[in-house]
């Protein structure tokens, strides 16, 4: 496809049909851009051609329209003059940049507007703008970066990341931007003070918590103000099941989507991807929760397939990487956040592993107050992690020596007491994991799909956590009995998990129903279940078979070394 050139323009255009296209070309990346004609006024990402001398939206009709967060952008750029937006891979940024760019082009049709993917460092910043892409303002005249000049510029810069080893960039050249620009960057990591790599010049510049925006909603704006997330919101979640060519999902299927990814678009359309692949075989318009697993020989197998579309896939680092020693004290971060789920520290004290599984885009770093918050993106990012890291070593002989009641006896006593008292309801599992971890040090321990979404976000409850090896034990955790029937029938003739016990992917299973409350009334013969209870002071745990007869004992130890 062949465009006319305008005889003012420097170097020719490519012959792109989608701005990824050009973006993602190593061979050419300058992109040009004008601004100084009337934008089209067109329906929400209906498909537009792109022509330097008939200025056009970028073509985005696949997508949800974030008008909140667009708007959002763009009022708080315009005032702060610099804006960061942070999140890890596949979480939305480069099309939540490509929509501020559309929509600057609808509303403010005097300002210049420039994007670019990336940044290339040269010896003057003036090359490096335009050799990382932009064009506009920069390419004809770029003495204007230091100058500056009487009409707004925007400049969106994609992949910023790139950017952070040009120290006079970040020390010197964005601390005093020229008159008329406004810097948005859209980066997959980054500290809230910080310059480049290994400052030569200049001083730190410091983004603070007002200036970014980050996956998950936040209250850092001035007076306290609210800042939205990259994070889908439910009823844009609901809006993309809607758009997306997908079977009719059952509401256990959709809220099982929402709640593992947290929102996290790259999430999100890896498993419709998988949910889409599974209703083509089994050429059906219609899926359940229960067709969905069921259909996968294991839920190992659920979460490879699940996980393996870009631009999910990105964020989570292949075996050999894992293996890497620039990577060794980033596993070890891991393995520790997998068990706690979230761990807070000062910003001092942050430790090197974090820092380096941060920058990998493996995790995210948030500022609160004077520390730090580091977790995975999501639910479904954590489960993957924890299966790769599992996938590393096998279960201990002392763990294969065990029968699964040895098994929940040891994990049972290595609850903490202290933490029985005080954690909520929702971090019960949470501890329960902590516990099973610490009995086998983490080897052939890996969260299921379904971890850590609600109880009652499936009717038919879920199973948290597996043993691999030989073993291949399911276990599940409940509370007070709820919903115990329900859960116990998943693994019946007709249930969610019963292929996996038919066909011997699962050999084992087991529900724990932990009481801090009441003692159970009513015998369940012959079912795979376990039920806790624990002493008023939380001293004395006593475990009962589904017939509640008492098969075990003992002081709860909190903290031991691992068997």
């Amino acid at each position: 496809m062949t465009r006319d050139i305008p005889a003012t323009l420097p170097a020719p255009l490519l012959p792109w049909d989608t701005l990824d296209e050009a973006l993602s070309n190593p061979q050419e990346r300058i992109i040009h851009f004008y601004a100084t004609f009337t934008p089209v006024p067109t329906a929400t990402h209906a498909v537009q051609t792109v022509d330097p001398g008939d200025r056009q939206q970028i073509s985005l009709e696949t997508t949800i329209y974030r008008q909140i967060l667009v708007e959002y952008l763009f009022r708080v750029a315009s005032e702060q003059k610099l804006f960061v937006v942070k999140g890890t891979p596949g979480s939305g940024k480069s099309t939540l940049a490509y929509q501020l760019f559309n929509h600057i082009l609808r509303t403010a049709p005097a300002d210049r507007v420039s994007i670019t993917k990336g940044w290339k460092k040269q010896q003057w910043v003036e090359e490096s703008f335009v050799m990382s892409g932009y064009y506009g303002d920069i390419q004809q005249d770029p003495t204007c970066l230091r100058q500056g000049g009487s009409v707004r510029h925007w400049i969106l810069m994609d992949e910023a990341q790139d950017s952070y080893s040009d120290d006079y960039l970040w020390a010197t050249w964005l601390k005093d931007l020229p008159h008329g620009f406004i810097f948005v960057l859209f980066t997959s990591y980054g500290r809230q003070n910080t310059a480049g790599t290994s400052l030569q010049v200049g001083n730190p510049n410091a983004i603070l918590p007002h200036m970014q925006m980050l996956l998950r909603p936040t209250e850092n704006g001035f007076m306290n103000t609210h800042i939205p997330g990259l994070y889908f919101t439910i009823s844009e979640f609901q809006e993309l099941v809607l758009k997306r060519d997908l079977p009719t999902l059952d509401q256990d299927l959709s809220d099982w989507v929402y709640h593992a990814s947290a929102g996290h678009i790259g999430a999100i359309e890896s498993i419709f991807s998988c949910i889409t692949s599974v209703a083509k075989l089994r050429r059906s318009n219609s899926l359940t929760y229960d067709e969905f697993f069921a259909h996968f020989k294991g839920a190992d197998v659920a979460l490879v397939e699940c996980s393996s579309v870009l631009p999910f896939n990105r964020g989570i680092p292949k075996p050999d990487i894992l293996q890497h020693p620039d990577n060794l004290e980033a596993v070890q971060f891991l393995k520790e956040l997998v068990v706690s789920g979230v761990l807070v520290f000062r910003w001092p004290e942050l430790p090197a592993g974090a820092r380096v599984a941060h920058e990998r885009g493996w995790v995210t770093l948030d500022q609160v107050a004077k520390g730090v918050v580091v977790e995975f993106p999501s639910p479904f990012h954590r489960s993957r992690l924890s299966l790769l890291l599992a996938e590393e070593t096998e279960p201990s002989a002392e763990i294969e020596a065990m029968t699964l009641e040895q098994f929940v006896f040891h994990v049972v006593r290595a609850f903490s007491n202290a933490l029985a008292r005080a954690i909520p309801e929702a971090q019960w599992t949470n501890e329960i994991y902590r516990s099973a971890y610490q009995v086998t040090g983490g080897g052939g321990l890996w969260l299921s799909p379904e971890f850590g979404t609600p109880k009652r976000a499936t009717k038919s409850g879920r199973i948290d956590f597996f043993i691999a090896g030989s073993k291949q034990w399911g276990i599940e955790v409940l509370r007070e009995g709820d919903q115990i029937d329900e859960h116990l029938n998943r693994f019946l003739p007709g249930g969610a998990n019963n292929d996996w016990v038919a066909k011997g992917d699962l050999k084992q299973y087991v529900v724990l129903d932990f009481r801090a409350q009441s003692e159970p009334r009513e015998k369940i013969p012959n079912r795979p279940i376990y039920h806790i209870t624990f002493t008023s002071d939380f001293q004395i745990f006593k475990i009962m078979d589904s017939e509640l007869n008492t098969i075990n004992f003992g002081p709860l130890l909190g903290d031991m070394p691992n068997l």
